[in-house]
Formats: C-alpha cells, sequence, structure tokens
C-alpha cells in the first residue's frame, strides 16, 4: 500500500528479469497522432522485424482508475494493417 492505497506493480518491478519484456517504444504526453504512429509497423520484440506488430498499449505514467473500464486505466490501439491482414488465425 501508498498512501492507503493499493498499487499495480510495474511489469519491471514485478518480473526482475525473470522474464523478457516486451519492448517501450515511447513515453509522454499523450497524442493520438503518436500512438496511432506507433501501433502500424514490424515488431520490434524480436530485433529481426520480422512480424506485423499487433498494436500498442497506452497505459497511465502513474496507475489509476478509469470509470470507463471499470478497473485500470489501459487501453490497446491495435494496428490497422494487424486487423486486415490475409490469413488471420485468432478465430479458428
Amino acid at each position: 500500500m501508498v498512501d492507503g492505497q493499493l498499487r499495480w506493480l510495474g511489469a519491471a518491478e514485478l518480473l526482475a528479469g525473470k522474464l523478457p519484456l516486451v519492448p517501450r517504444l515511447w513515453s509522454g504526453p499523450f497524442a493520438l497522432e503518436t500512438v496511432l504512429a506507433l501501433a502500424d509497423g514490424r515488431e520490434t520484440f524480436s530485433g529481426r522485424e520480422l512480424h506485423l506488430r499487433e498494436g500498442v498499449v497506452v497505459r497511465p505514467v502513474a496507475e489509476r482508475y478509469s470509470p470507463v473500464t471499470g478497473g485500470r486505466a489501459i487501453a490497446k490501439v491495435v494496428s490497422g494493417a494487424y486487423l486486415t491482414r490475409e490469413g488471420g488465425t485468432e478465430y479458428e
């Protein structure tokens, strides 16, 4: 607890080198144009850009409650190229 409130641990804090983490592509004030640009492109996890990037996760700098989600304020922006790719398999 911090100041009488529970807080979520960040992935790096929770895992402490036990598992590889996805790369942080950007940190700064929210800008829709930046988020949309980062959602597209090739993945950066492997370091070889082998696959389409599925999208990006958007989180606030400080964890907070969202009345929209009824929980943590966190969202995922899915790439248009990923959504319209040929041979998608998530529904098989």
